[in-house]
């Protein structure tokens, strides 16, 4: 669909607007687990917006620059080529072919988080690897529009003793980055380096942010990094995305205002909306004297990011297909503890600790953790010492993890789980599948459905194996702003060809045999079906306890298979 929009400011300059019809421009972000935001709901946000050239379902940073284009009537086709723990150098040498095949209006890139992970603080990869990107970038438009983004301080990487910044704090940190960036920036030409470790740093100096991590955090104040003090929170990425897109575009972030949908469906207020913007547009105003635009007129509703840029108009609807037939399910329909003939309890790790950190204990039968009541199975994660429990960790939160292991299992079929999911900071649900041959991630595994209390209104499915797992599994999620507070059919549709996840019938994510053969398909064996509520741990994050109890509610569990 074409747009008429007339030119604006920066953006009339780089040539991508102009008065009279306008194709969109097409912008490249490069870059690593910084770029697609690794470690917070940011990573699977709007992933049908974008376009993932490396075909790993994720949105990050670029999705939500999408989302304050469309919001601002500006066409953008949002691309993005990331891959972690990486720089511009290693896209040169295993991504270049797939960088260059196209010519790009413009390209935001950065390169690894200390500049160089051989040499923290040293520019001289930096410098040398973006002249060659950029070489190879103007092969196909010798006009494009460069920028950098300068990145954040790493906690770290500034406050234990191992880090390279260790002592000198985050200031200079933030000051090295930014220097090695306006290095590169000066030697290729770039138009500018977006001032994100500075709008952070300004962040932390306005009280709007807290500045150590590991100390306790102040009333008032969000943490800008994610569990691992390493990436950026909700928060971080969000300030980033504001940043990178006010350089980029040349516009007050401030126009798009507090009722700016990304950042509500991201589960942040109104007032943290606007007080990120104005951070950001301080540090534009200061940094590339981008000049302030109107407030954007008082609405009172929350819009959403779907009607705003147009998904789902042609979504197919994920129904049970026609020649299936129902071959297993739980109703709920009697009280007390679940049908022992179709679950079993998983308290195998209760004595070590579980799976990425997680905090709680797994009960055995116990109606305080997993019971079925008015018709629906509970399943409740609290705060209480379990230290006297059989099998023990010390530890201080109680769960359940259920399981069809022994009882049923699966290869291929219709799937539907309808749910109510808990809220609070530090719960961690999730509708799963294993391979039941227990080889991981080489036999597989299949997340139908998670989502973590601190990012409510997301939901996201992800695929692991040997091809990706843990965060590099390839999913995509998609915004539910009644997650926790009304019931969703979940659903997965698995054939021999592909999967395909839903939310009531939308589709979000779909996995497909012949874009990921070998070992990135090994999902031609049974698996079984898990139902838990996690508590804390690398996803999880940190826990509040007010919130516990907080329970997982499910009405019903369906399988449906090709009848023969």
């Amino acid at each position: 669909m074409k747009r008429r929009l007339r030119c604006l400011g920066a953006l009339a300059a780089l040539g991508l607007l102009c008065t009279g019809p306008a194709l969109a421009a097409k912008i490249l972000f490069i870059g690593n687990s910084f770029t697609y935001g690794h470690g917070s709901a940011v990573q699977y946000y709007r992933v049908e917006t974008v376009t993932d050239l490396n075909g790993q379902g994720r949105g990050g940073v670029p999705a939500l620059f999408k989302a304050f284009a469309a919001e601002s009537g500006l066409p953008f086709e949002v691309s993005l080529e990331t891959e972690p723990g990486v720089g511009l150098d290693w896209h040169l040498a295993h991504r270049a072919e797939l960088i260059g095949a196209q010519p790009w209006d413009t390209v935001v890139m950065h390169g690894y988080s200390t500049l160089d992970f051989e040499h923290p603080g040293n520019p001289a990869l930096l410098v040398d690897s973006a002249k060659r990107m950029a070489e190879l970038v103007r092969r196909q438009n010798p006009a494009v529009s460069l920028f950098l983004t300068a990145t954040w301080p790493r906690a770290d990487q500034v406050y234990p003793a191992d880090g390279a910044w260790h002592g000198r704090g985050v200031e200079a940190m933030t000051k090295e980055v930014r220097e090695g960036y306006a290095a590169a920036a000066t030697a290729i030409g770039a138009k500018a380096v977006a001032p994100v470790g500075p709008a952070w740093l300004h962040a932390m100096d306005a009280g709007a942010a807290t500045r150590d991590p590991y100390a306790p955090i102040a009333p008032g104040q969000v943490d800008l990094w994610a569990f691992d003090h390493y990436h950026a929170s909700a928060y971080g990425a969000y300030l980033e995305a504001l940043v990178i897109f006010g350089t980029v575009t040349g516009r007050d972030p401030r126009a798009l205002g507090d009722t700016e949908c990304a950042g509500n469906e991201l589960g942040l207020s109104r007032e943290q909306v606007a007080r990120l913007q104005q951070l950001a547009f301080d540090e534009l105003a200061q940094d590339l004297h981008i000049a302030p635009l109107p407030a954007p007129p008082a609405r009172a509703d929350q819009p959403s990011c779907a009607a705003l840029i147009g998904l789902h108009q042609d979504d197919e609807r994920l129904r049970v297909p026609a020649g299936y037939r129902l071959v297993w399910s739980d109703e709920f329909k009697h009280p007390g503890l679940p049908d022992p003939h179709k679950w079993s309890y998983d308290t195998a790790l209760n004595a070590t600790g579980w799976h990425n950190h997680e905090l709680q204990y797994y009960a055995g039968p116990r109606p305080a953790n997993a019971q079925v009541k008015d018709g629906q199975l509970v399943i409740t994660a609290r705060h209480e010492d379990m230290s006297h429990a059989a099998g023990n960790h010390g530890q201080q939160y109680s769960s359940a993890r259920l399981l069809t292991r022994g009882h049923a299992e699966w290869t291929y079929g219709f799937f539907e789980v309808r749910a109510q999911l808990p809220c609070g900071k530090g719960t961690w649900p999730a509708i799963w599948m294993l391979n039941s041959a227990g080889r991981w991630p080489g036999g597989g595994e299949i997340d139908i459905m998670e989502q973590v209390g601190s990012a409510p209104a997301h939901v996201f499915s992800t695929l692991h194996s040997d091809a990706g797992w843990g965060g590099n599994g390839v999913g995509g999620g998609t915004q539910l702003a009644t997650a926790c507070t009304a019931m969703h059919d979940y659903q997965l549709l698995w054939t021999p060809e592909e999967m395909s996840f839903a939310v009531d019938g939308v589709v979000h994510h779909r996995y497909r045999k012949s874009e990921h053969p070998g070992p990135g398909w090994p999902f031609d064996a049974p698996q079984y079906l898990i139902l838990n509520v996690a508590i804390g741990g690398d996803l999880g994050g940190a826990v509040d306890d007010a919130a516990l109890p907080a329970r997982m509610r499910v009405e019903h569990v369906r399988v449906y298979q090709r009848q023969p």
